[in-house]
């Protein structure tokens, strides 16, 4: 009695767990490397202290005088009247020589000579002339533009960016001055505070502001947990979870490739087997594999380890395991379609473990240029699915970073105001991704390699007698044999077995006929 599709889902999924099962030391290792991999997660938890540091006030800095300098020449355009009497009065107020202004006829002459003379040159003070010339009268509204040598000529402003790309908990830097990008330390502040005292003073004879003194000083932060764990999270997790599952994509893979070589497949085909039930089985025996080693992340990841706390302190477990699963289904449809490419289950699973490596090659790069990536090129660099991993992941980190954590009010936002890409946009290319992986799966080598090899033949066979196909070598007695019991789809035509149609009813034409090949 032929089996129904429940039936044969179960017998074959009883199969994949025989073959895994006469495998021992594969089977050990699909688990043992997730919960090693995860157990060192917990083991860096415990060893990396959270630091208690407390409420930070930050004294008072002068912005005038200036910075110690070593260079005191100051640029300025256009060389005209007032613009020559407010650089005057900026470099009275600070004390005169070595200081000095020298003024250009616009800002391409000024740049000329920054270029030639950067060795000396402190700064660079370009005022706007669309609308006045500064020859005779000061706008009411003055926009200038200051240039100033930085302390690392590789050193960037940022003024891109409303926060630190990566925030943790804390300031951004410590120190009264600010740090990078060097506001005070290259002397931008207090020039910018002479520049406008200066306007101030020429356009208002009564101003006060020689009789005050202007200080710089940065907001007090507030007491906060210091969690050095952070950092090492965005750069190892991702690691660890593509080393963790790389045994059962090799395995997938070279499971269903061996049995397309060795005919396993068509042979199980014949005896009236479903190739939808033949995929579900191997798609959930690997399923059931990846999933209880996403359960060994998801519980190390989020498991109370004394004072320390969790590794991911703020983001929502579900999540997490939603993020898992949708990663897992992707890694399975990959081995599935790698599957059709190869007829030889080695050369397939040597093939699957250098792409399943090559999959996340990318993420090196992508990781130190992340800042600057617009939000399609993350998209497209997430359908390598490794890479969407290790890019998932990393914003899961951000968010921890921001201390809201990665939740399901947020994952569809960006980390942080000045990031364009969101956790949900990288489960959307991971899901389209499953489609991608499943249709060339289904369309690879349709149509390919045409050439007739049967063509108007029409043949009774009856129930009772012996029937011989006669021919020579290449006649087509082989294919005609195996058009009839569905190892090839026929391009035109049919035929009926027992009134099934083999174009249409394969699977009951298979539970009356088989098939004993050549070889």
């Amino acid at each position: 009695m032929a089996l129904g599709l429940g039936g044969q889902f179960l017998l074959l999924l009883g199969k994949e767990f025989l073959l895994a099962r006469r495998k021992p030391c594969s089977l050990v290792f699909q688990f043992i490397l997730p919960l090693a991999f995860a157990a060192f997660l917990v083991v860096l938890r415990i060893l990396v202290e959270n630091e208690n540091k407390a409420e930070k006030i930050y004294e008072p800095l002068l912005l005038d005088p200036p910075p110690n300098r070593t260079v005191y020449e100051i640029l300025y355009s256009p060389n005209t009247t007032k613009a020559i009497e407010i650089m005057n009065n900026v470099q009275t107020k600070l004390g005169g020589s070595p200081y000095t202004v020298q003024g250009f006829a616009n800002e391409a002459a000024l740049e000329s000579y920054r270029d030639i003379n950067t060795a000396k040159v402190w700064a660079g003070v370009v005022f706007d002339t669309s609308s006045n010339d500064y020859s005779a009268t000061i706008p009411n509204r003055v926009h200038y533009q200051l240039r100033v040598t930085r302390l690392n000529p590789e050193d960037s402003w940022q003024t891109a960016n409303t926060f630190p790309f990566f925030r943790t908990p804390g300031a951004r830097d410590d120190t009264n001055e600010g740090g990078t990008p060097n506001y005070y330390s290259t002397g931008f502040l207090t020039l910018q505070y002479l520049v406008g005292r200066a306007i101030i003073n020429i356009q208002s004879v009564s101003a006060t502001l020689d009789s005050l003194n202007f200080n710089m000083k940065k907001m007090a932060y507030q007491s906060y947990i210091k969690d050095g764990l952070l950092s090492v999270l965005q750069i190892w997790l991702p690691f660890f979870v593509m080393l963790s599952f790389i045994i059962t994509a090799l395995q997938t893979t070279k499971g269903v490739t061996y049995e397309k070589e060795k005919r396993l497949k068509e042979s199980m085909k014949l005896m009236g087997m479903s190739e939808a039930v033949y995929w579900g089985a191997v798609f959930v025996k690997a399923m059931i594999f990846l999933f209880l080693a996403s359960v060994f992340y998801l519980l190390c990841l989020f498991v109370t380890v004394g004072e320390n706390g969790r590794v991911l302190n703020a983001s929502d477990p579900s999540l997490i395991l939603v993020f898992f699963i949708i990663y897992d289904v992707a890694l399975i449809t990959f081995c599935i379609m790698l599957s059709t490419f190869f007829n030889k289950a080695n050369v397939a699973s040597y093939a699957g473990g250098l792409l399943y490596f090559g999959f996340f090659f990318p993420w090196f790069f992508i990781n130190s240029e992340y800042e600057t990536m617009t939000q399609g090129q993350k998209f497209a660099s997430c359908l390598p699915f490794n890479t969407a991993m290790a890019m998932g992941f990393n914003i899961i980190g951000i968010h921890e970073g921001t201390g809201e954590g990665a939740q399901w009010n947020n994952f569809h936002k960006a980390p942080s105001v000045d990031d364009n890409f969101s956790l949900g946009g990288v489960m959307l290319v991971l899901v389209i991704g499953h489609l991608l992986h499943i249709l060339i799966t289904v369309v690879y080598g349709y149509g390919k390699n045409k050439k007739v090899a049967v063509e108007g033949t029409t043949m009774n066979i009856y129930e009772g007698q012996i029937t011989a196909l006669l021919g020579h070598n290449g006649a087509g007695k082989t294919t005609t044999m195996s058009m009839l019991t569905g190892f090839l789809a026929p391009s035109s035509g049919t035929a009926k077995v027992n009134g099934y149609d083999i174009m249409t009813d394969i699977d009951k034409v298979r539970q009356s006929i088989g098939l004993c090949p050549q070889h």
